[in-house]
């Protein structure tokens, strides 16, 4: 039942708030082991539930700031969970001393400098990459 409400939250806050951002899509280091990801796997790669890829490679997640758009719009595109779920996940985590966030950027250009210089790094972008060093992977 959590997830249909989920769902509609979302559908509610898109109409509410029409997105006036371009498609949000998973990046990762180039060397990362995968080319797809499910939703499932994406929202406990970002709820900090899942911490390695399948050849035992740390992941290492970074985002950008609750309120930045193109956060929010992840969130709600990607994930299908709305902004507050996954910080209440992450803080769940920390106060717990089970787990820590995942690393908080300034900007997008920051992002693509910390996924390409980290192995097993995984975030976003809803921009071209200008020949960054990183690589897209799909949703499905």
């Amino acid at each position: 039942m959590k997830g249909y409400i989920s769902v509609i939250l979302v559908i509610l806050l898109n109409l509410i708030f029409p997105p006036d951002i371009e498609a949000v899509e998973l990046i990762v280091h180039p060397d990362t082991p995968i080319s797809q990801v499910d939703r499932n796997v994406a929202r406990g790669i970002f709820s900090m539930r899942m911490r390695e890829w399948a050849d035992g490679t740390p992941i290492t997640v970074y985002v950008l700031t609750d309120r930045n758009p193109i956060h929010q719009k992840f969130v709600q595109s990607i994930l299908a969970m709305i902004p507050h779920q996954l910080r209440r996940s992450w803080d769940r985590y920390l106060y717990s001393g089970i787990g820590s966030p995942p690393i908080q950027v300034k900007n997008l250009e920051e992002m693509l400098l910390k996924i390409s210089a980290t192995p097993g790094a995984i975030g976003y972008t809803n921009e071209d990459m200008n020949g960054a060093e990183v690589r897209k992977i799909e949703v499905n």
